[in-house]
């Protein structure tokens, strides 16, 4: 976790805007425009981080006519 959080400072010193958040426990979610995953993802398999997941922005909340159960 720690490794990941300084790695994240590194990269958004040196190169591009990048950001962390952690959730309860030891998972750590990198945020960072589209344009620059490639990027963050190259420099993550370079330390040896391979354990990862990509999400991208949803639509976001809407409203809905019909119940859910």
């Amino acid at each position: 976790t720690i490794k990941i959080m300084k790695l994240v400072q590194q990269i958004r010193k040196s190169y591009f805007p990048t950001y962390f958040t952690i959730d309860s426990g030891p998972h750590i979610c990198i945020i960072c425009e589209e344009k620059n995953l490639k990027n963050l993802l190259k420099n993550l398999k370079d330390n040896k981080i391979t354990n990862f997941i990509v999400n991208k922005p949803s639509i976001g909340a809407k409203l809905i006519n019909t119940h859910l159960f």
